[in-house]
């Protein structure tokens, strides 16, 4: 059963799936370039903010254990994230506190 258990490369590819912003969410208003450069600025913090502290993890596909920190729900088959507003711009934030609490 232990091949089925999640991985830590299997929470950073979810993650990664889930932060995809695309400008054609954002067309339309003269102000949709400012907001999808914010929101695309924010999402790479995130990221970046993980991956100098976690980084190491990306590859390795050692199990995660099963927790939660609220939005982001980590089982033995599963990650799975319930956004608050848009996902694109959250998800890091949550795999980053995720981590934190988690894996100090």
């Amino acid at each position: 059963m232990t091949d089925s258990l999640k991985t830590f490369s299997d929470l950073f590819s979810y993650a990664k799936s889930q932060a995809r912003i695309e400008f054609v969410n954002y067309a339309g208003g003269r102000d949709s370039v400012y907001y999808w450069r914010q929101d695309k600025s924010r999402r790479d913090n995130d990221r970046k903010k993980v991956m100098v502290r976690y980084g190491w993890l990306v590859d390795r596909a050692l199990p995660i254990g099963r927790s939660s920190n609220g939005r982001l729900m980590v089982t033995a088959d599963s990650v799975d994230y319930c956004a608050g507003q848009y996902p694109p711009t959250e998800v890091w934030g949550a795999v980053f506190d995720y981590l934190q609490i988690n894996y100090k």
